[in-house]
Order: C-alpha cells, then structure tokens, then sequence
C-alpha cells in the first residue's frame, strides 16, 4: 500500500488548482501523484511491473495460458497481426476474461479443460469472446464456422461446400471451381453432382487409377504427360 507523507495544491498551466499528494510505497520511493490516482494506486509502477512479471511467469506455465494471452493480444492489441480481423472489427474480450490473474482464473474455470484435438472456437463469429458464446472446437467444427463459407441450401439442407462434398464423396474443389471460375449458382452444382452419380464414379476411377500409377512408378506423371 501507498502511505501519505503530505499534500499540496497548485495551479495547472490551465490556470486550474489540482491537489497532488506525495507517497511512498512499500519499497521504499516516493514520488508525487495525483490525489485522484493515489485513492486507487496500490503501489509505485516499479513494484506493479514487477508484480505483473511474476504472476505472468507462474501462469505462463499453464497449458491455457497460450491460449488466454493469444485472444486478448488479437481483440486488444492493435500491434497483433491478427488484429485486423478481431479487435478492428469489434470483436472484444468479456470484462471477466481480461485481467492477467482473476481474468485468467475465470478464464479456465468458464471453460474447463482443452480436449484433445481441439482449439477456441466462437459458436457466433459476429460476438466477441465470452463464456457463452465460446467453445472447445474440432478443426471440422472451426472450418464450417468460418465467415467465408459458402452455405448451399437443397432440399431442405443448408451445409457448407467441405460438408456436401463430404456427403458426395468428393473433393471440395470439385463443388467449389465451378462456382468461383465459372460462377455457376451452388445450388445448381450440387444438385448437378447429385442427380449424376456416374460423374461421381468417374472421378473416383480416376483418383484410383492415379494412386495406382503412383505406387508402380514414382515418374507417374512424366509417362502421363507423354501419352
């Protein structure tokens, strides 16, 4: 804690009076503040940084720490690469979640432990990070979740390109190229994909039959090239 030693008052070059007060902390330098700000100083910047590096150093050693510290640096930090994409476009950190002890404390105890294979994920990529609109996702769950999905609703069934192409046994590209270079309707290629399964077959014949010629001659590509 801060002690008061004295108090004094002056006028600012604004002509204003502010009162200022002189303290001295627990190790042992004085210095004068504002009277405002020492109500709530607790202590010299000197002993706060140093606080701040110990307890940082203690639960920098937990298995989340990682992860904590990568959200705050990309909501609030705008030196952060990733700043860009969060903290610009408004996506915050909840109030609890932000202090370096108890911000981390409720952190972990919000969110329990990390199961194996998963990450941070928002359920609602518009909100910020907070207990409810945050969860432990697998990589599928983070891929169908991000802003830059295509969503392609048939027969009912909204999915996303990687999701449908799952279900159709085929790669994502094979549903995605048409629409971007050819800018076909989504709606159209997979329904096309769906009513032709023999397109399907094709190309599962051919992606059997280079394997295959991958596993008989590692120059596979050269001897197709030249046919």
């Amino acid at each position: 804690m801060l002690k008061k030693i004295e108090t004094r008052a002056y006028k600012n070059s604004s002509g204003n009076w502010v009162s200022q007060t002189y303290a001295e902390c627990a190790c042992g330098s004085r210095k004068w503040l504002r009277t405002s700000n020492f109500v709530r100083t607790k202590m010299c910047a000197e002993c706060r940084s140093k606080k701040y590096k110990e307890e940082s150093a203690v639960w920098s050693k937990h298995p989340l720490f990682a992860t904590w510290w990568g959200m705050n640096q990309r909501c609030e930090n705008p030196e952060s690469p990733a700043y860009c994409m969060y903290g610009a476009r408004g996506i915050t950190v909840a109030d609890t979640w932000r202090d370096v002890k108890d911000g981390f404390n409720r952190f972990v105890q919000d969110m329990g432990d990390r199961p194996e294979g998963t990450s941070l994920d928002r359920v609602d990529n518009a909100l910020g990070y907070s207990k409810n609109n945050c969860r432990w996702g697998t990589i599928e769950q983070q891929s169908n979740n991000r802003r830059d999905n295509i969503f392609v609703s048939l027969n009912g069934v909204t999915q996303t390109i990687a999701q449908w192409a799952r279900e159709l046994g085929v790669p994502a590209e094979k549903i995605r190229n048409p629409i971007r270079v050819y800018h076909l309707p989504p709606e159209y290629v997979v329904s096309t994909l769906l009513k032709n399964p023999s397109r399907r077959a094709r190309w599962k014949l051919r992606v059997r039959t280079e394997l295959t010629e991958r596993q008989k001659n590692p120059l596979w590509w050269k001897i197709r090239a030249s046919k």
